[in-house]
């Protein structure tokens, strides 16, 4: 596997919510932190007309810089199954970011497996560098899965 790091990066996921009776695009929209027109394009809707029990898939944006992504070499024998267990995703993580509705799986192709950051909750005595070491990582790549956190609204800073 190689390793290759692409910060900045907002990913959607989806999760199904069924229709409660009472229930609008607005509401289910606004208690689900995404608009009504993500909404309608998710369910291929048409028009805002819900009822209940209908089932809806609810788009969900990660952090930016809560994904990173590695390069996984197809194997002989391999299949989707098999590389998605290895690497602890899914199929359909895969396909999201392969298309392999259009591909076949062959020897030495390169797929992109999409990864999932830990979340550590810095200590007392922690350093920059403590963390970056424990990690596993480079700065550049700490910094860019972090950036929105190392400088929250409000923090002063010298400069010159």
């Amino acid at each position: 596997m190689r390793f290759d790091f692409y910060g900045h990066f907002k990913q959607k996921r989806q999760q199904k919510y069924v229709v409660k009776k009472g229930d609008t695009l607005y509401k289910i929209a606004k208690e689900n932190n995404t608009t009504v027109a993500e909404l309608l394009e998710a369910n291929n809707l048409e028009s805002a007309l819900i009822y209940p029990e209908q089932v809806l898939l609810i788009p969900k944006k990660m952090d930016q810089g809560a994904n990173y992504f590695i390069e996984y070499v197809v194997k002989p024998d391999d299949t989707l199954e098999l590389i998605a267990k290895k690497n602890n995703t899914t199929i359909e993580a895969l396909s999201e970011y392969n298309d392999i509705g259009k591909i076949y799986l062959v020897t030495d192709q390169v797929l992109t497996i999409p990864m999932s950051y830990e979340i550590y909750e810095v200590q007392a005595n922690d350093t920059l560098q403590s963390i970056v070491d424990q990690s596993h990582m480079t700065l550049e790549e700490f910094m860019n899965a972090n950036f929105k956190n190392l400088l929250p609204e409000g923090t002063k800073v010298y400069v010159k």
